[in-house]
């Protein structure tokens, strides 16, 4: 008999602790945890891109100044970073219907917080 499995791209919840946490969510909102926020350097900005070809939003810290620059929000409770990116996803017509979890966010030699679309898995129950 032929199976036609679909592999889960996540982790166990305990498999990221000391780990980057990124997530975006139905409103267009990035989230990342101390790690992810540490390891883009601190910033108060940053300036958001997309790759079509290969699917994958990329964060690089900016001047708070510079013409594009997203500011970084604290979130009132915890450690968490927050950054309004509806300009970014509408503008790419990126729609997230839940929350979704990056699975291996990565940090290039360039700076740039890598995400990539194709390895996310939801974690929300979406718009209520």
């Amino acid at each position: 008999m032929i199976r036609y499995w679909t592999k889960f791209n996540g982790r166990a919840n305990d498999s990221r602790v000391g780990k980057m946490r990124v997530t975006i969510n139905n409103r267009n909102v990035i989230m990342m945890n101390r790690q992810a926020y540490e390891a883009l350097g601190d910033p108060t900005a940053v300036e958001l891109m997309f790759d079509q070809m290969f699917n994958r939003i990329g964060i690089k810290a900016i001047r708070r100044d510079a013409p594009n620059a997203f500011l970084i929000k604290t979130q009132l409770k915890g450690t968490y970073r927050r950054i309004n990116a509806a300009p970014f996803c509408h503008h790419f017509d990126l729609k997230f219907d839940k929350t979704r979890l990056f699975v291996s966010p990565r940090i290039q030699p360039d700076g740039v917080l890598e995400l990539d679309l194709a390895e996310t898995v939801m974690i929300g129950r979406g718009a209520r």
